[in-house]
């Protein structure tokens, strides 16, 4: 890791705030996956203080994350834009006085980052190749062979 994402308690002791103003690579947060890959930078900003007893970081994220499309394979940009991204960490937790907060930068980023995406904001062209291998509904119906015993609850009541 290359940047070191910390924050200092003891400057915040006495109402002070730090502002938080970072360009960051996905090898600084190590959010690179065979799957999922982000672009060069991401853009964070915000500020850490401490409210009580408890440290806060209010964030805004910007970063573009490209995954396969579900249907074709081909790479889809997906934008991430998190605002009022709030991280909190309780002193008594803190050893040190040195708060790293990467691992919870990366877990927010993770959480709002889709798994699943598809090219031509949602209508991939190859969809028509696949079509005839995928159920209708129809067929969905009538090939089930699960019984369900209170699926026609409401005529029986009606009947009586």
């Amino acid at each position: 890791m290359s940047k070191d994402l910390v924050i200092y308690i003891e400057r915040l002791r006495e109402g002070e705030s730090t502002e938080i103003d970072e360009l960051l690579s996905a090898t600084d947060l190590e959010l690179e996956d065979d799957l999922l890959h982000f672009m060069p930078d991401i853009k964070l900003s915000g500020s850490a203080y401490i409210a009580e007893d408890h440290l806060v970081l209010n964030l805004d994220i910007t970063a573009n994350a490209s995954i396969g499309c579900n249907v074709c394979n081909a790479d889809v940009k997906i934008p991430i834009e998190l605002k009022n991204t709030y991280i909190t960490k309780d002193l008594s937790d803190i050893r040190g006085g040195v708060f790293r907060y990467v691992d919870d930068l990366r877990e927010s980023i993770l959480l709002e980052t889709p798994s699943f995406a598809e090219c031509n904001d949602g209508s991939c062209p190859e969809r028509a190749k696949i079509e005839p291998f995928l159920k209708s509904e129809s067929s969905k119906k009538e090939d089930s062979e699960v019984y369900f015993p209170f699926d026609d609850l409401d005529k029986k009541l009606e009947e009586k």
